[in-house]
């Protein structure tokens, strides 16, 4: 039977024992402390990729290589690759692919022109679609040398995609991861192909294909976030491309504005430009009137002014035209005879050097710009909106060309300009 002595002397070993684990997790705690600080524990550890894993990345890498060599033995000799010059003297190379084995498409701007062709030689312009800036070119003949057109809805959800761009030594070709493919109508209610979520900023003209080597379409809108042409429309717009020698633009000889909510619901048209002011003497003289609702030209729906003058600009002068229009809330169906915009001025001495038409509580849009030009060197473009001269807002025409002839030489006028739907400000230096 214990003994009190012997009951005590336990309970004061036990005491003992308990301190000393309490002492020890004190001074492990506070050891801790300084070799592992707070803010430790607030890193995320990740672990090293085990091998398989570096092995895996390093295949899926070495497999997209191989897909992109063989793309390129595949794709590259069905392409042209085009130096264009452009009326600033500019030079660029452009990629255009073969849609037949004698012709080829590309992207440039009206006023540009070849100024030769790497790799290859007899390339000419032989028609244009100027709203899309496309033109049709007229290359040598290649056996087997038309690439595949991708045909069906593009798959919308993330895939890589082969970006082809022109180089002094070829077509080079580089992969690109796209997050998301859209289809949208533009201006005039064509299709187009958004890209976002780009890896790297797409180039204008730039050709997309597919890695199975299909044909996507061209970049028209450059950026991370890029609208592309559909390859499966161009060939209707090598089929329907004006020719070169007859690409002068046209007018329908009327001033429009944007549909309002209020007029949208005077006029009872859902969609269309208003017609502000019918030119005396022009196509439209006898035929449309202000306040009517221009809604289709030509069958293409129309639901801007960027729109319509695109199309307006596409027809060929002389062409009979069909309006489709609303008139007091009755539907209007008329014909009219597209005719040729004013030769752009010769570019002398105190002339701006261009032609434009006044927009009604708006400015100046600009119709065309003759080369060499003050407004060619200023940086002037046709379609540009002259919305403020010197800051004074809604310009005419007259008040432009009184202000640049009454400037001295070497002096210049400031012209803020609305191009596709921004604001840029160009100095337009008397020459």
């Amino acid at each position: 039977m214990p003994t009190p002595e012997t009951t005590q002397r336990g309970s004061r070993e036990t005491r003992l024992l308990l301190v000393t684990i309490a002492v020890s997790v004190g001074v492990l705690l506070l050891l801790a402390r300084f070799r592992f600080p707070d803010e430790a524990a607030t890193q995320t550890v990740t672990s090293a990729p085990a091998p398989l894993e570096r092995l895996a990345a390093r295949a899926a890498y070495d497999d997209l290589a191989s897909v992109m060599a063989g793309l390129e033995r595949r794709i590259v000799p069905r392409l042209a690759t085009v130096r264009v010059q452009s009326a600033d003297g500019s030079e660029s190379l452009v990629v255009a692919p073969r849609l037949l084995p004698d012709r080829a498409i590309a992207l440039m701007d009206p006023t540009a022109q070849i100024g030769g062709a790497t790799g290859a030689s007899g390339i000419e312009i032989i028609g244009r679609d100027e709203p899309r800036s496309i033109v049709a070119l007229r290359v040598p003949a290649v056996d087997d040398g038309a690439v595949t057109i991708r045909q069906g809805p593009p798959r919308a959800g993330p895939r890589y995609v082969a970006i082809v761009e022109g180089s002094p030594a070829g077509p080079i070709i580089r992969p690109l991861y796209v997050g998301r493919v859209e289809t949208r109508n533009d201006a005039v209610g064509r299709p187009t192909l958004l890209f976002s979520g780009l890896q790297q900023p797409l180039a204008r003209s730039a050709a997309v294909f597919s890695l199975d080597g299909a044909f996507l379409g061209l970049v028209l809108e450059p950026g991370y976030s890029a609208v592309v042409i559909p390859a499966e429309t161009l060939p209707a717009a090598i089929l329907n491309a004006q020719p070169a020698e007859a690409r002068k633009p046209s007018s329908l000889g009327v001033d429009v504005s944007p549909l309002t909510p209020a007029l949208t619901r005077a006029t009872g048209a859902d969609h269309g430009v208003m017609v502000v002011h019918v030119h005396a003497g022009g196509p439209a003289a006898d035929g449309l009137q202000s306040g009517d609702v221009i809604q289709a030209v030509d069958g293409t729906r129309v639901t801007n002014v960027e729109g319509f003058r695109h199309v307006e600009r596409s027809r060929a002068p002389g062409a009979t035209v069909a309006i489709t229009a609303v008139r007091r809330r009755e539907p209007l169906e008329l014909a009219l005879q597209a005719a040729a915009v004013l030769t752009p001025p010769a570019a002398t001495t105190g002339e701006p050097g261009f032609v434009g038409r006044s927009v009604p509580g708006g400015g100046i849009e600009v119709v065309t710009v003759g080369a060499g030009s003050a407004a060619a060197a200023a940086g002037l473009l046709r379609g540009d909106l002259i919305v403020a001269i010197d800051g004074d807002p809604a310009p005419d025409a007259a008040t432009l060309t009184r202000r640049y002839r009454n400037i001295e030489e070497g002096a210049a006028i400031l012209l803020t300009i609305e191009r596709s739907q921004q604001h840029r400000v160009l100095a337009l230096e008397k020459r």
